[in-house]
């Protein structure tokens, strides 16, 4: 099992540039969050990873391990149960600003990525005293390779991918451009026509078109989501 640098869960210099390890897309974003630098005290986790499930009810989260203090490295890649229960939770705004949230907007969606610290025993019983949800909306651009309009998926050779909050420009480290890669969008998606009249999604051409798509949620590191009132242009880049 290979074991994340210890370096990644610290916060760096500036706060508003961090590091984000996708598995299968990687990208350098702006805004997310990693904690203050861990004092690895014995018991004492902080990591940084996907939420696969939830359970409100219960105030629970299963959370992959992707990144993990020195304390709790042994658990890294490894997926846990963690109670969030007597946790604070947060989020970013719009001005990508940290701010108090709560179970069910924070966790509105499996996938997400978090950054949890907390407590854990002999058991391996995880209890959080904070999660933050790092905010993974971008915008993207590319050409159409193709189309599945009964399973929503729309395939896009890839071209350029900004953080949707402050139109940066994520810089690829693991990201090659002209990359394949499959957008799952919803049934309440809005298709545009380059002059920006209403289409239909099967009027979507895949003969290498422009597109441009906002709003895309990245999930489990590297599924690219547009769920949340997102607008599929076709004919035209608009960034």
């Amino acid at each position: 099992m290979a074991k994340a640098k210890k370096s990644a869960l610290q916060r760096p210099v500036s706060p508003a540039m961090v590091g984000l390890g996708l598995a299968a897309v990687a990208f350098l974003a702006v805004g997310f969050y990693f904690g203050p630098a861990s004092t690895s005290a014995a018991g004492t986790f902080l990591i940084r990873g996907d939420v696969l499930r939830y359970d409100k009810g219960n105030g629970t989260a299963d959370v992959y391990f992707r990144h993990t203090n020195s304390a709790a490295e042994h658990f890294a890649g490894e997926v846990h149960e963690i109670n969030l229960n007597s946790a604070k939770f947060y989020k970013y705004d719009s001005k990508q600003r940290k701010v108090a949230s709560t179970f069910g907007s924070t966790l509105d969606n499996a996938g997400y990525e978090v950054v949890v610290r907390g407590t854990f025993g002999s058991s391996n019983a995880f209890k959080a005293n904070w999660l933050v949800r790092n905010d993974n909306t971008v915008r993207l651009r590319g050409t159409v390779q193709g189309q599945d309009t009964v399973n929503n998926i729309l395939t896009v050779e890839l071209d350029t991918v900004q953080y949707q909050a402050t139109k940066k420009v994520y810089k690829a480290k693991n990201f090659v451009k002209s990359k394949d890669i499959r957008i799952y969008y919803a049934d309440n998606s809005k298709f545009r026509s380059r002059d920006n009249n209403t289409m239909q999604e099967d009027e979507m051409t895949n003969d290498n078109e422009k597109v441009t798509i906002d709003n895309v949620d990245v999930r489990y590191g590297s599924r690219f989501v547009a769920e949340n009132k997102s607008t599929i242009r076709d004919g035209k880049w608009t960034f």
